[in-house]
């Protein structure tokens, strides 16, 4: 039904002329060609989905998700790129073709030019513009879904495709993967980190640990205090799994090399030296994103001040989980993100209610846990500043936190309870 759906969509799309008449902002030179060789790609993904080696079901449900994919990027994002005259997208596939012809060298964790460098990467390996471009990290997020949800069946224990469904066509995270920019590329990161670091709580491979290197360096090239945020986690997976000894000395080393590459990257980008100028670079700039936008506000709180910043958090912590609520944004996208938020806030409610302690010995949920708090004490207080930019911001952590909240408030015994030492 998907696909016959899809397919009448991009026809009429076509016979209507419509990638020409709402790609007036779009910076290609003829849209509606360009949508025909991105049309072209996605459906030469689709075909090489069942050559994977996953389970025939499973490839039913990537492609399932994928052709959810294909119509937010081909069909809905056609009216989201007429609204706006300036997105962040237009410029890294602008400045990707310039780098054609004048290039710059690599810089780690600079975000933005990672995505110029892959934007002129896809440009010189295929055809198509501006929305060839858009479904090859739309590609990108769609690995990181399908990591992200073997993630979750090496920590259960078992493969339900429901999971990976649920999850690839969860609005926020199935929009904001689709998109041509940074939020795919930090998103398979992150995703790559939890799959390796599930793999190395059930066995110590070779395989477990180049991916979990792989999600660190992926996520750091972007947001190298990522790899910060991620530090206390892998700690405590080295404190906590079967690692041996020798082991275990080499990943805290690994770790404190993390943190020293990473704040050393962060204070030469934003030039501090100290503690103080750290917090002092962080408030100017959650204050510099609240005049950006109809949903910006202003934060009342001194961020320099660690005693104020942490009295702040739970309102910032809340904001960004929680909010927008509806009719807070007046928009499609703040219905929706408020129709999404009232269903966390309920899970949430009901995790309150269920919550077993025995789960919080469970060393995936820990994990979760620690990484989500450590996300949310750098991050909540800049997405606070403008509930549009915490939409985006919450990708980041909106799968992890939408299975911990499914989790811990479930009904029944816990999913692999008599496995002992295996269980999640």
């Amino acid at each position: 039904m998907l696909t016959v759906l899809l397919f009448v969509s991009i026809i009429s799309i076509q016979l209507l002329g419509l990638p020409n008449t709402l790609g007036l902002h779009i910076p290609a030179h003829d849209p509606a060609t360009d949508h025909i060789w991105a049309v072209v790609f996605s459906l030469f993904v689709a075909v090489s989905i069942f050559l994977l080696p996953v389970a025939r079901i499973e490839a039913y449900a990537i492609l399932i998700c994928w052709l959810g994919k294909c119509f937010v990027g081909l069909v809905g994002m056609l009216w989201y790129e007429n609204y706006y005259s300036f997105l962040d997208s237009y410029s890294y596939f602008q400045e990707g073709t310039n780098y054609l012809t004048s290039p710059e060298p690599f810089i780690f964790g600079d975000g933005t030019n990672l995505t110029i460098h892959l934007s002129s990467l896809f440009q010189v390996l295929l055809p198509g513009e501006f929305h060839t471009l858009k479904q090859c990290f739309s590609l990108i997020g769609l690995v990181g879904i399908y990591c992200f949800y073997r993630a979750v069946c090496i920590c259960v224990g078992k493969r339900d495709v429901a999971w990976l469904l649920g999850l690839g066509l969860f609005p926020s995270i199935l929009f904001w993967t689709s998109t041509l920019g940074k939020d795919p590329v930090v998103f398979v990161g992150i995703s790559f980190f939890l799959l390796g670091s599930a793999m190395v709580y059930r066995r110590v491979s070779a395989e477990s640990v180049v991916i979990l290197l792989a999600g660190i360096a992926i996520a750091a090239c972007i947001r190298p205090w990522l790899s910060v945020i991620m530090a206390p986690s892998l700690l405590l997976l080295a404190y906590r799994s079967r690692i041996g000894l020798i082991g275990k000395v080499y990943l805290f080393a690994f770790v404190l090399g993390i943190i020293s590459v990473s704040v050393i990257s962060v204070a030469d980008r934003f030039d501090f030296s100290s503690q103080s100028e750290a917090l002092e670079r962080l408030d100017a700039a959650a204050r510099g994103w609240s005049a950006d936008g109809d949903s910006g506000q202003v934060i009342q709180a001194d961020l320099t001040n660690p005693l104020s910043y942490a009295g702040f958090l739970p309102l910032a912590v809340f904001t960004t989980l929680f909010r927008p609520v509806l009719g807070e944004i007046s928009s499609v996208f703040g219905l929706l993100s408020g129709v999404e938020n009232l269903l966390l806030l309920y899970l949430a409610i009901r995790v309150a209610f269920r919550l077993r302690l025995d789960d919080l010995q469970s060393l995936p949920v820990q994990f979760g846990l620690l990484f989500l708090t450590c996300w949310l004490v750098l991050y909540a207080p800049v997405a606070y500043q403008n509930l549009g930019t915490a939409v985006r911001f919450k990708l980041q952590i909106l799968p992890l936190f939408l299975v911990l909240l499914l989790y811990l408030g479930r009904s029944g015994q816990p999913v692999g309870h008599k496995s002992g030492r295996n269980s999640p």
